[in-house]
């Protein structure tokens, strides 16, 4: 029987190193926004700009992370592999808003957002 499971566990690495990941996380490698250029007579075609392929959630402190690592974060790897088998690769990657914030200190929660120059899926 194939595997059904399309959601639960995930595996957060930055540079090969697991990184205790929290609650849901969120990711996109969409390499292009598109917008209609709309006219007065018709759909005259679409813009198309680059935007960051990114990913974010909680992470997990412990006294194995240092937070300034986080948050000084440039051109790592990350991977987030999923329970339904895929792994998202993030290249070239850095910290960017609040990542590395302390946001709650009775769970231990820390914020955590990357960008990347590049990103895809993988199976």
């Amino acid at each position: 029987m194939a595997n059904r499971r399309v959601g639960g566990v995930i595996l957060l690495k930055i540079d090969g190193k697991i990184i205790q990941a929290v609650g849901e996380f969120s990711a996109s490698v969409k390499k292009f926004e598109r917008e209609s250029m709309v006219g007065a007579d018709s759909v005259h075609g679409f813009s198309e700009k680059p935007v960051a392929p990114f990913l974010e959630g909680a992470i997990r402190d412990n006294d194995e992370l240092d937070i300034t690592t986080i948050q000084n974060l440039r051109d790592a790897t990350c991977t987030l592999e999923l329970a339904n088998g895929k792994v998202y690769v993030f290249r070239n990657c850095y910290s960017v808003g609040d990542s590395g914030n302390l946001a709650s200190t009775d769970s231990g929660e820390i914020t955590f957002r990357i960008e990347a120059i590049d990103a895809e899926e993988v199976r």
